[in-house]
Parts: C-alpha cells; structure tokens; sequence
C-alpha cells in the first residue's frame, strides 16, 4: 500500500485553503464596517440623549414652542467618532406643542453626521423624544 496523497489532492486542498481565506479577509473587512458604523450610532445616541436631558431640566417657563428646531453644528472634540473635516455633524433640538394637552411639550433631537455624499440621521435608527409637563419635581 502507498502512503501520502497525490499532486491532484494537494492542488484541491491548496485551493479550497486559498478560497476559504479570501472569504475570511473579506468577512473581516465587513465586520470592520459593521463595527465602526455601530460606534457611530451609540456616538449619536449618546449625543442626542445628552442634548434631550439638557433641555428638559431646563425651568419649563422657558421652554418656548418654535416651528423650527435649535441647529448647531458640532466641533470635532465634541463629537470626534462622527466628525468629518469639511461636513460636521449637526444637533437639532425642537420643541413643540403636543396636540390636545396644552401644557404638555414634547421635546426632540435629531443628528446628522457623516460626509456629505453620505448623510445618516440619528431618527432614521429611532426617535429620540420625551413629554414635558409643568409639574414640578419633588423636594428631597
């Protein structure tokens, strides 16, 4: 009997061998993609959370009903994970009447970031708002 394997069974294991690792350097190419697009997304998240919580401690006399939202465009140290230089990521903060409760404000926030072939917006994921009511908070 003979032992080893034959010049046709080394060329069939060096291929598949050879096909399997460009399916894994490409499959690591995409999970890069997917993970720095997850960052992005938590970045946002937090970001526009931050900006909802700031305007709802905010005395609610002062919350004033606009048509349109508060704008501002983020520098780079306060949003470094979703900067791009020439096309900074930009806050809108709204506040708006909710309809049938007078004194009820709804408070939202939307980001839009990424270059500008490519825009995301934060509310394209999930909406970001809270209710707002005259009520005070209790004393401790």
């Amino acid at each position: 009997m003979r032992k080893g394997f034959t010049l046709l069974e080394c060329m069939l294991a060096g291929s598949l061998l050879c096909l399997l690792s460009v399916a894994f350097l490409k499959g690591i190419g995409v999970t890069s993609r997917v993970a720095h697009e997850n960052a992005q997304v938590l970045a946002a998240d937090g970001i526009v959370w931050d900006a909802i919580w700031k305007k709802f401690n905010e005395d609610y006399d002062s919350l004033r009903v606009k048509a349109a939202a508060d704008e501002e465009e983020l520098s780079e140290s306060a949003a470094p994970e979703l900067y791009v230089e020439g096309s900074p990521p930009v806050l809108s903060v709204r506040v708006s009447a909710v309809i049938g409760y007078p004194d009820l404000r709804e408070i939202s926030a939307d980001l839009e970031w990424g270059p500008a072939s490519e825009r995301k917006r934060y509310s394209d994921y999930q909406p970001a708002f809270v209710y707002r009511s005259p009520l005070g908070r209790a004393s401790w």
